[in-house]
């Protein structure tokens, strides 16, 4: 689950009648990740995770399955790729990482890809190229899932 650390410090501002139902909301929405998790396959979905306003949202890559989700506060997307291709592609390039001098890889499951991320920053050589080198993108080719591959001048942990 992805949650939003966002919500923590709006809590500054809100009523306390604010702040418990806040609270509820989140809840219910890491409970119903729970449900999500434990009655769906990570060959039916692509990707789980709560939204601004506190509700999960599925990324529900086989639609037959979305009567197992009714009755709850639980927003769906379709997909194109479940979390298995996404683990598959993941895993697949992170064989790779140090042989095609990629920073980080990780799976956005709001978005239903894998990201490779170049940082060149992290170089020692300021002369790294920004552009996808061809290796990449026969990798990427070949992983049968969307990737997207990013340069950025920020270590992904630090860009909030």
């Amino acid at each position: 689950l992805i949650i939003g650390a966002a919500s923590v410090f709006a809590y500054k501002s809100m009523s306390k009648e604010d702040q418990v139902q806040e609270a509820k909301n989140q809840e219910q929405a890491i409970n119903n990740g729970q449900f999500v998790k434990a009655n769906l396959t990570e060959d039916e979905y692509g990707g789980i995770y709560i939204d601004d306003n506190n509700v999960l949202n599925v990324n529900l890559k086989d639609m037959s399955k979305k009567d197992v989700l009714k009755n709850r506060n639980i927003i769906i997307h379709s997909c194109d790729y479940s979390m298995t291709e996404l683990k598959q592609a993941f895993e697949l390039i992170g064989t790779k990482t140090n042989q095609l001098k990629i920073d980080y890889i990780s799976i956005d499951e709001i978005n239903n890809v894998v990201e490779v991320i170049k940082n060149p920053r992290e170089q020692s050589n300021s002369s790294v190229p920004t552009d996808v080198p061809n290796e990449v993108i026969d990798l990427l080719k070949s992983s049968k899932v969307k990737v997207v591959y990013k340069v950025v001048t920020t270590s992904p942990a630090n860009s909030n």
